[in-house]
């Protein structure tokens, strides 16, 4: 490391925890010996910046455990990579062609979907709904493991902000009206899975 007989390897650190992440990335690619180093922050430097930084912009944030993980600085560079892939693969929808009919229908019902809430599933809630009826899906990853079909006009929203929501499961929608908005579809796990989620991000 260049210079570093004139310093203590505890003020390297003092130093470096002063640094931003592209700076550190720099400092990284100086050598193995600063590699190393900027490594040995991973609970320091690295953990500050994780948490300081602002809500990621995709499903898998905020993480339910609470267990801290093998590596903040892998952690960070996974979540950045993730979230980068998110926002670059969204599809941008001001509103669907149907929004109109269905604001129009004052007669609809919205059933609330989600952990405490009037139901647990999206498929229980489509039992019991109507044409033109709402679905309020709350927070979280609902994997309900079956092939899902829209066969009259409904409305699917996902509550709270963009990447609250996130269903997984394969989904046909039979009815051209119906009308899924602010989540995200993953694929499901049977035959019909694909590999690249749909995200579909709207303005109600």
């Amino acid at each position: 490391m260049p210079e570093r007989e004139n310093l203590p390897l505890e003020l390297w650190r003092v130093v470096l925890s002063y640094l931003s992440v592209v700076d550190l990335c720099r400092c990284s690619q100086v050598c193995l010996e600063w590699r190393e180093l900027v490594r040995s922050l991973d609970s320091t430097r690295w953990r500050e910046l994780f948490l300081g930084t602002k809500k990621w912009r995709h499903p898998n944030w905020p993480t339910s455990t609470k267990k801290d993980p093998s590596s903040w600085k892998e952690t960070y560079k996974i979540h950045h990579l993730t979230s980068k892939q998110w926002i670059n693969r969204s599809i941008e929808v001001r509103c669907s062609p149907f929004f109109g009919t269905f604001r129009r229908r004052q007669e609809r019902r919205v059933f609330h979907v989600g952990k405490g809430k009037e139901y647990v599933t999206i498929r229980s809630a489509i039992a019991v709904a109507s044409p033109y009826d709402r679905i309020l899906v709350h927070s979280g990853v609902y994997d309900e493991q079956h092939f899902f079909v829209l066969k009259f006009p409904i409305e699917i929203i996902g509550a709270g902000e963009l990447g609250d929501v996130m269903i997984q499961m394969a989904i046909e929608q039979q009815s051209s009206s119906g009308r899924i908005a602010n989540v995200v579809v993953q694929p499901g796990t049977g035959l019909l899975a694909q590999n690249s989620p749909v995200i579909i991000k709207v303005s109600v």
